[in-house]
């Protein structure tokens, strides 16, 4: 493998896309191989956070990645893209990818010698419970050509592997779990971890306030837990990174 051309998500400090680019770029580096970062262009009448959609900002992600999408076709313009290179999606979503594979085909007409593709999916529309499911109708005509052009899609777990696989992809799949840096995160957290039994009797439920993620579930151990003498003492806390706890 030659250079790895790398494209991160945006970055919001109410998600951890924020840590997600460094975390990933470091192990790239750590692994000893060479990356370019292609940073997309921040939509300049948003806002910060996400003002509109639920996991990324509707109107900021396809801004972001076709900026990003430019840039690629830019060095590929320039011929700094060589045949062993590797383009490193953080999304399976980009949009501007039918224009990168438009581009390559013809930049690079022997299929064995041209610049592989590789993206990070997070769920997308087979998934019954991603926002992306009602959109399916046309969002899996865009997976479909993704699936036929791309090298490689990594995801998290087995079930979403499966969930691929019976929604027919071909492309190979490969499980690596969550991108996270532990030694990141507990930079983050007192020096001194204090025992279980010194520190504030406190549930939380750290994921976003949205169906998939069950926070009715929660809900339901907060009411029990007022009947629970095993729980008696404790508190109960909704994590969010955003301004304002919100919901779909």
């Amino acid at each position: 493998t030659g250079r790895v051309w790398y494209c991160p998500l945006e970055a919001y400090e109410e998600r951890y896309t924020l840590q997600l680019d460094a975390w990933t770029h470091g192990r790239l580096v750590e692994h000893g191989l060479p990356v370019t970062v292609i940073d997309g262009l921040p939509l300049a009448s948003s806002t910060p956070g996400i003002s509109t959609g639920v996991v990324l900002d509707a109107h900021a992600r396809p801004y972001f990645a076709l900026a990003q999408t430019m840039r690629l076709i830019e060095q590929l313009k320039a011929e700094r893209i060589a045949p062993d290179d590797v383009i490193y999606l953080a999304d399976l979503f980009h949009p501007g990818y039918e224009g990168l594979v438009y581009a390559l085909c013809q930049q690079f007409p022997d299929p064995a010698c041209r610049p592989r593709i590789v993206a990070h999916c997070w769920a997308q529309s087979v998934d019954p419970y991603d926002f992306t499911h009602r959109m399916r109708a046309w969002m899996r005509h865009y997976e479909l050509l993704v699936d036929q052009t791309i090298a490689g899609i990594f995801v998290a777990s087995t079930a979403l592997q499966q969930l691929l696989e019976s929604a027919l992809f071909s492309a190979p799949i490969h499980v690596v779990g969550l991108p996270f840096d532990r030694v990141e995160v507990r930079f983050r957290a007192p020096t001194v971890l204090r025992p279980l039994a010194e520190r504030t009797k406190r549930i939380v439920f750290a994921s976003r306030f949205d169906p998939e993620k069950q926070p009715h579930f929660w809900l339901d151990l907060v009411e029990l837990a007022h009947d629970e003498p095993a729980l008696r003492g404790y508190e109960f806390a909704v994590l969010t990174g955003a301004s304002l706890l919100r919901s779909t």
